[in-house]
């Protein structure tokens, strides 16, 4: 009998133990989300010059977005400017997208999408559209 209650004992120690790991490792997991939380500009420079209409074909973009448990959100609007369509961050459709762990950001507007790697506060994104191949830059603003 003595030896059943001393078994016992050290199953329901193990257990515990093993309950005390599983613990930590989604403690662990959940302290690792958020890891770029919060707030962001996107920026593409304009492109497509013309000398010509001295002016440019594809506006640039700046964009304020928010991070937020690995989720991206933001509002992106066109503005009509005097020589076309430009970008205004304070009204219109939402920006949305999704951070992994790694820092590899994906995000979409409209059918605008742009992809990236975050790196601390600062990333590199990449777009292919009607204005072709465009490279820009992320940049985490300080808190205050």
């Amino acid at each position: 009998m003595m030896g059943r209650v001393t078994t016992m004992r050290v199953r329901l120690a193990a257990v515990g133990l093993m309950s005390a790991g599983c613990l930590a490792l989604n403690t662990n997991a959940i302290s690792a989300e958020g890891t770029y939380d919060g707030n962001w500009v996107l920026d593409f420079p304009a492109s497509g010059y013309s000398s010509a209409k001295g002016d440019y074909a594809c506006p640039g973009i700046r964009l304020p977005i928010a991070i937020s448990n690995n989720q991206v959100s933001g509002q992106l609007g066109r503005t009509v400017s005097g020589s076309g369509y430009g970008f205004s961050g304070s009204s219109g459709q939402p920006v949305t997208g999704k951070v992994g762990p790694d820092g590899t950001v994906n995000l979409s507007w409209q059918n605008f999408t742009a992809s990236g790697k975050l790196s601390g506060a600062q990333g590199q994104m990449m777009t292919q559209g009607s204005c072709g191949k465009r490279t820009g830059t992320m940049a985490r603003l300080q808190q205050r």
